[in-house]
């Protein structure tokens, strides 16, 4: 007998807290404006949408659509497909409250989903929200959504448009995470942060533009980005991170903005069809294999704010005659040069560790770095 009224008091508990959108709230209300109110006492200052945002401008959810009410209840949040049939769904309002969020792995694996559209309510897109949704064509989000969690549409093999909306500040990692049939996307300018592998393995994505409200990219943000064909990272972004264009092979045009100071390791490795990069004047440092294996590569500025150049930074650069070292380096990395083609070799006169001669890369102290011949240069550093 304990253990059926346990049962009956879970199914009661389970009850009030999952809903599906098939009814009006009896409790709310609307004030004349239209803005979200209600009789228990949860509208007014509580409630968690913009003034501007009212019931009556909200679409109704999808029937059928699984939702839990939030802890404060003024709204719900999305948590499963349940009974929806439809392949193509709105994310609104339920039972007369705004739907505030879509929860961690509320569409993971949904298989029948192609085409979603979130309403200005929403603030935050859970963890895996969308992950796997291997139909998921195109997404419209509402201009209340701030933030992108994590892996959100990772592995949507058929997603070809997302808006993003104005408000979101953050897009998590991996959120884009090969979605390989994302061919453009416009990140506005609310945006701060780029997460680790945002959109990394997008393969037809062709032009992305960073807002100067970016700090920064995380590692290995668009590697894999195939056919992408130019960047422009606005003067906000102070870091470029490990990897983050690795393998761009399409990557012919970057734009660096002027805030950079760093420029991760590897973080143009391979882009094979780069021919030239211009380093800003804010740079302080090239990684390890920066620009490896740049075929194509036949001029790079070098400021004089750089202080260190890593490891193999730009070795295989095949295209690549000359290179100038700036007065304020003062680290050279192992096989920095290596399998280039360079010719010559400036060092700045007012350069306190390192000297060139004839052709060969010294330091202050006559230890030779570096032999350039022409043809390659001499693998053993």
């Amino acid at each position: 007998m304990k253990k059926l009224l346990a049962l009956i008091l879970l199914a009661s508990m389970m009850t009030l807290t999952l809903a599906s959108c098939n009814r009006e709230k009896e409790q709310s209300t609307e004030d004349s404006s239209g803005e979200i109110s209600s009789d228990e006492g949860n509208g007014g200052d509580n409630n968690p949408n913009p003034p501007s945002l009212t019931i009556e401008n909200l679409p109704e959810s999808s029937p059928g659509l699984e939702f839990e009410l939030n802890d404060d209840g003024n709204g719900y949040t999305v948590v499963g497909i349940g009974l929806c049939t439809a392949d193509e769904i709105v994310i609104g309002k339920c039972n007369g409250w705004p739907v505030t969020n879509i929860g961690d792995k509320a569409f993971r694996n949904c298989e029948k989903l192609k085409s979603v559209t979130i309403g200005d309510s929403v603030t935050g897109i859970g963890e895996k929200a969308f992950y796997k949704c291997n139909l998921l064509k195109s997404v419209t989000m509402g201009n209340g959504v701030t933030s992108i969690g994590n892996s959100a549409f990772s592995y949507c093999y058929s997603l070809t448009s997302i808006t993003i909306g104005d408000s979101v500040t953050s897009i998590g990692n991996g959120a884009f995470y090969y979605c390989s049939s994302l061919a453009s996307i416009t990140i506005p300018d609310s945006v701060t942060s780029l997460g680790d592998g945002a959109f990394q393995g997008c393969e037809v994505l062709t032009s992305i533009t960073i807002p100067d409200n970016v700090t920064s990219i995380g590692d290995s943000a668009f590697q894999y980005c195939y056919d992408l064909t130019s960047v422009t990272i606005g003067d906000g972004v102070t870091s470029i991170g490990y990897s983050a264009f690795l393998r761009c092979r399409s990557l012919a045009s970057v734009t660096i903005g002027n805030s950079v100071t760093s420029i991760g390791d590897s973080a143009f490795s391979l882009c094979e069809s780069l021919a030239s990069i211009t380093i800003p004047d804010s740079v302080t440092s090239i990684g390890d294999g920066a620009f490896i294996d740049c075929s194509s590569l036949a001029s790079i500025t070098i400021p004089d704010s750089v202080a260190s150049i890593g490891k193999s930074a730009v070795s295989g650069c095949s295209s690549l005659a000359s290179i100038t070292i700036p007065g304020a380096v003062t680290s050279i990395g192992d096989y920095a040069f290596n399998d280039s083609y360079l010719t010559s070799i400036t060092v700045d006169e007012n350069n306190a560790a390192y000297k060139s001669i004839d052709g060969n890369l010294y330091t202050k102290d006559g230890t030779k770095l570096m032999q350039y011949a022409i043809g390659k240069a001499d693998k053993n550093f």
